[in-house]
């Protein structure tokens, strides 16, 4: 087979030993009957041949053109949600359709939900990967899927990617600590796998060095992983688990920085629960401003990201690459501004001393 040309139904016929209207049926009916030894050739023949269906016809084909696919890892976390909302009302006012998964960060369950976009002739994909390795999402843009990355970065990947500046953020919920007269500064978090937590945490080394303040390893707080359950929050967990760390080492830090709310309300709520007060005892600060943030008590010290608006410009860039598509692309990394917002979970210790 000549390199660069397309894998036909005709390639994985003859491959398998098998007719094209029997490969058609097998690969557009999984019910039909044919030997299982005949089915897995067939099935064996897709895989080895990186076979992608190409278009259908009639009705499948245009309704293929209308739908796009959105995946994300997490949607108890409100900072998903409230993208899919800015994703929501571009695609609604272009007459598109969204299909929605969560991967409750499996990289397995993330290939599965790629794999039936792709059969289903899907040709735009909104993504928070899984982190781990480009080569799934560039094996599926060389077949003609336009990705635009959401609240991530991908080395490899030649696509947009929409998110906010995590290492700015940081130093400015660094610098307010600072300000406030906070020296000893704890940073929480889960663990540092993905772009935008690895940033936040650049940021807040950077802020520290800048203060000259010496960075410490025991005043960085990493949950020990990252499980995903349907009927629990991930991050509330990883919060509370980290304030139980917190208090058993006894650590000295007169501040936490989060690297997002949710955590930041795990553990809170822990830290309260064990008699901990909030700011007189431990201030904290979070990351993203989700909804959450302004009406829990106390009020929560944030950095705010542009969620909604990272969700619309993510749509918008994919619009406009599908429409592009085969011509000049869109491929640019987007960093929207952060700011602090400043509530009730920050004491100044310069003039309280309660």
């Amino acid at each position: 087979m000549k390199q660069g040309r397309k894998v036909t139904i005709k390639d994985i016929a003859r491959e398998a030993g098998a007719s094209i209207a029997t490969v058609s049926r097998v690969l557009n009916g999984r019910n039909y009957p044919v030997s299982g030894e005949l089915r897995a050739r067939i099935l064996d023949a897709v895989r080895r041949l990186d076979y992608a269906p190409g278009a259908a016809s009639g009705s499948s084909r245009r309704s293929a053109s209308r739908d796009i696919g959105v995946l994300i890892p997490n949607i108890t976390n409100p900072f998903y949600p409230q993208a899919f909302l800015g994703i929501e009302a571009v695609m609604r006012e272009k007459g598109y359709n969204i299909l929605l998964f969560n991967t409750f960060r499996s990289i397995q369950r993330e290939r599965e939900c790629l794999k039936l976009l792709m059969e289903k002739q899907v040709r735009g994909v909104i993504i928070s990967m899984v982190e781990g390795e480009a080569d799934d999402l560039v094996r599926y843009a060389d077949h003609g899927m336009q990705f635009v990355l959401l609240d991530q970065t991908m080395p490899g990947l030649n696509c947009p990617s929409i998110n906010f500046d995590s290492r700015r953020g940081a130093m400015m919920a660094i610098e307010h600590l600072l300000k406030n007269g906070h020296g000893r500064i704890a940073f929480a978090t889960t663990p540092l796998v993905r772009s935008s937590r690895i940033d936040t945490h650049r940021g807040y080394r950077e802020a520290l060095a800048a203060a000259d303040i010496p960075y410490r390893g025991d005043y960085v707080l990493i949950s020990p992983s990252e499980p995903e359950e349907e009927h629990r929050n991930y991050e509330l967990d990883a919060g509370r688990a980290i304030a139980r760390q917190f208090l058993s080492d006894g650590c000295d830090a007169t501040a936490i920085l989060c690297v997002n709310d949710m955590l930041a309300i795990g553990v809170m709520n822990t830290l309260i629960e064990s008699g901990v007060r909030i700011p007189e005892d431990v201030s904290i600060v979070g990351f993203d401003d989700i909804a959450f943030a302004g009406v829990y008590n106390p009020q929560l010290t944030t950095v705010h990201s542009p969620i909604y608006d990272t969700g619309k410009l993510a749509a918008m860039l994919l619009l406009e690459n599908m429409v592009n598509s085969g011509r000049s692309q869109i491929a640019f990394n987007v960093n929207l501004e952060p700011t602090l917002v400043e509530r009730k979970t920050v004491r100044n210790l310069t003039r309280n001393h309660l």
